[in-house]
């Protein structure tokens, strides 16, 4: 662009230079009058000139428009080559770092490897003491938090089943309220404390709602305890010889915790495999049956009168049932760094360091007699033999009598 600017420049000065050539001329012509001719010629001459000095003054005009312009675009691109230079720098800096990083990490893999080899050469050394190695894993398949919330949605689901049932049994009792007998004189002298207070003429509603809460959850959670978490590897129902029972505390003395854990781990999930999934239908119609004829007595009537709601019931205790086993499966089988356990309560008489009222409101003491288990509780040990009660096992003890015989009279 600068070299045609130069170009038309220079052709405008020579341009220039001829016209004032021709203006002299002019000028000796007009003191000395050429013939006709000559002047039309010089006079052709000039204006063709004149005319050619003002085309390229235009050309030299628009030579310094797109001048200006090429100008402008050259700091554009010089400010954009200033940014990608500087961008250049970063990126080699950046490019050097990494390089450093990858040359440490070699050097850091090349003496993982030399202590994997040392490792690998110690094992084949000791080939006795591995022989035990798929004993040897105390590496937990899930956190201790997760088997703490599976009891808790164990106990919920116990909740919402007692819940659904005295929800329907209510409704059939208004359909049969015209059948509805008296409690008779034996049911109002039973031994247990909750059905003898269910059997009392004078009792509302709503504590009759309280009592069958109480009775109902007692049933379900010990046949559940029974069935599922009942002894350390197996339930006693699988092991009822005690011979099982024995062998993991043999163990747990003369072998390390590992080998201890995962032979607990191995011997639960062994035997819970060869149950079918039909072998609990027994338990659940019994349950069903129970539940009916608790039902029945409690509202003075038959239990032909609840046959409705046999196959809700079986329908919910198959579902609680499915959630017990999963459960007691994976607290032997997926926690092996600590020994964790589900809890109830076998003691008669409530204490306040082993147990939790579920109504701490209706005072609860120490000492008093308990008449259900309610939730499950969740314990661990150690490898130390420390024990922690990460949840306490809830119950309801004769506060509840007293409350519900208080407002009934």
């Amino acid at each position: 662009m600068e070299l045609r600017l130069q170009e038309t420049q220079q052709e405008r000065d020579a341009l220039k230079k001829r016209v004032a050539e021709l203006e002299d001329r002019e000028e000796k012509v007009r003191r000395h009058p050429p013939s006709q001719t000559n002047e039309s010629r010089l006079t052709a001459e000039l204006e063709t000139t004149k005319n050619s000095l003002q085309h390229c003054g235009q050309k030299l005009k628009e030579a310094q428009e797109t001048a200006s312009i090429f100008e402008a675009s050259g700091q554009k691109l010089n400010t954009k080559y200033k940014g990608l230079q500087a961008k250049h720098q970063e990126l080699t800096n950046a490019a050097s770092k990494t390089d450093r990083r990858v040359a440490a990490l070699v050097e850091q893999n090349h003496a993982l490897s030399a202590q994997l080899k040392a490792l690998r050469h110690d094992s084949k050394a000791n080939t006795q003491e591995s022989s035990l190695d798929v004993f040897s894993n105390r590496l937990d398949q899930v956190s201790e938090a997760a088997i703490k919330s599976g009891v808790e949605s164990l106990n919920d689901v116990l909740d919402n089943f007692v819940m659904e049932i005295l929800e329907k049994s209510d409704q059939l009792v208004q359909k049969h309220a015209h059948l509805v007998r008296p409690p008779s004189d034996r049911e109002q002298e039973q031994e247990n404390p909750v059905l003898r207070a269910l059997a009392q003429p004078s009792l509302t509603e709503e504590n009759r709602g309280l009592l069958l809460d109480v009775q109902l959850h007692d049933q379900l959670h010990s046949t559940l305890y029974h069935v599922f978490f009942s002894n350390d590897v197996l339930p006693t129902w699988i092991d009822h010889d005690g011979v099982v029972q024995p062998i993991s505390e043999e163990l747990s003395r003369r072998e390390p915790w590992t080998v201890a854990q995962r032979w607990r781990a191995l011997t639960a999930m062994g035997m819970f495999a060869l149950i079918e999934e039909g072998h609990f239908a027994g338990s659940i119609h019994r349950q069903t049956e129970d539940i009916v004829e608790l039902l029945a007595q409690a509202h003075g009537l038959t239990p032909t009168q609840f046959e409705d709601m046999s196959d809700a019931l079986f329908s919910g205790l198959r579902a609680m049932y499915k959630e017990a086993n999963e459960l007691s499966v994976s607290v032997r089988r997926d926690i092996l760094s600590v020994r964790m356990t589900v809890t109830t309560v076998s003691a008669t008489h409530f204490d306040p360091n082993l147990a939790c009222s579920v109504w701490p409101e209706m005072g609860a003491a120490a000492g008093d007699e308990i008449v259900g288990r309610y939730k499950f509780g969740l314990m661990k040990v150690t490898e130390t033999g420390e024990r922690f009660d990460l949840m306490k096992p809830e119950v309801a003890t004769t506060a509840l009598i007293r409350e519900t015989s208080k407002s009934s009279s």
